[in-house]
């Protein structure tokens, strides 16, 4: 690894915990790599058996939300082909979400002269108004690019106080309590090794409401 890489860029997820983070069913995202590979998450590095950035996990999630949104996978692979080539200096243009939305048909990017234009239609210019639904899920650095993510089964709605989030600078990117470095797995593993939670909000300042995400929100990983 090369001294001062960007640390988003830093393979720390397995595919499993991808799914688990994204809120992608794991067999379909298996199946997204199988068929598209690299045209779809960019970049991958494998080190110790991790695979995927944190930079992959916020392309997997929004992959994952353009499919709900009923984009064909073909349409997204066009999409980020055209906006590859129209920006080749940006090596993850599905993370660039301050200027990414869709229609449920074609997705847009918005262009520095200003209106949008529909990067699977090879730059076709629209005319339309569009609500980007899924910028609440994440925090921005200076570069237009993630640097804060509230997984999917952390918070169901926008309203909601986002008690966990995915930092890459803190513990590896692993999910922590919002605004510490307590590990949810860490709180999760306590209440099931039988520590109260009484006991677990004492020992680490937490609230009944951050300790009952972070079972939450592992014991719904487990499921998965």
């Amino acid at each position: 690894m090369e001294h001062g890489q960007d640390i988003r860029e830093r393979p720390y997820y397995t595919a499993r915990e991808v799914s688990w983070y994204s809120g992608i069913q794991l067999p379909c995202f298996r199946m997204w790599i199988r068929r598209h590979g690299s045209d779809i998450i960019r970049q991958r590095v494998e080190r110790r058996g991790a695979v995927y950035s944190f930079m992959n996990l916020v392309e997997a999630y929004v992959v994952g939300l353009l499919r709900e949104k009923g984009m064909t996978m073909q349409a997204i692979r066009k999409a980020i082909d055209y906006l590859t080539e129209v920006h080749p200096d940006i090596p993850h243009p599905l993370a660039n979400l301050k200027f990414l939305s869709t229609d449920g048909t074609h997705l847009y990017h918005d262009d520095p002269r200003g209106g949008c234009y529909s990067a699977n239609e090879r730059g076709q210019y629209v005319i339309q108004d569009i609500v980007k639904d899924y910028l609440w899920r994440f925090k921005f650095g200076d570069d237009h690019l993630p640097i804060l993510f509230f997984p999917s089964k952390s918070i169901r709605i926008a309203t909601d106080k986002p008690e966990i989030c995915i930092n890459p600078d803190i513990l590896c990117g692993q999910p922590v309590i919002t605004g510490s470095r307590i590990s949810v797995r860490m709180i999760a593993d306590l209440f099931a090794a039988g520590e109260s939670m009484d006991a677990i909000m004492e020992d680490y300042d937490l609230t009944q409401n951050q300790v009952q995400e972070a079972i939450r929100f592992f014991t719904l990983g487990k499921a998965s």
